[in-house]
C-alpha cells in the first residue's frame, strides 16, 4: 500500500514539474495538496513564484481547499 501511495505522489510531482500549461500544473498542485504536505508546500511556493500576479487567486483557492496549511505559511507570501 505504501509503495502505491509513493508511486502516486511521484506521478503527481512529475506532472507538476512537466506541466506546460496552467490547467495541468494546477491539477497536479491540487493532487499534491491531498497527498503530501511537504511536496505540496514546495510545489505551491514554486507555483506562486512562477507568476505571482496571475497565480495569486488560484494559489489561495488551492491553499484553502487542499490542505491544513498553517497561517504562518500563508503569511510568508504576503
Amino acid at each position: 500500500m505504501l509503495a502505491s501511495c509513493m508511486q502516486v505522489l511521484a506521478l503527481c510531482q512529475e506532472q507538476f514539474d512537466r506541466a506546460d500549461n496552467m490547467t495541468d500544473r494546477l491539477c497536479a498542485l491540487q493532487a499534491l495538496g491531498r497527498l503530501d504536505s511537504t511536496a505540496f508546500a514546495d510545489a505551491s511556493d514554486v507555483f506562486l513564484a512562477s507568476e505571482p500576479t496571475e497565480n495569486a487567486l488560484k494559489w489561495l483557492q488551492v491553499q484553502a481547499t487542499c490542505s491544513p496549511v498553517s497561517y504562518t505559511h500563508l503569511r510568508a507570501h504576503e
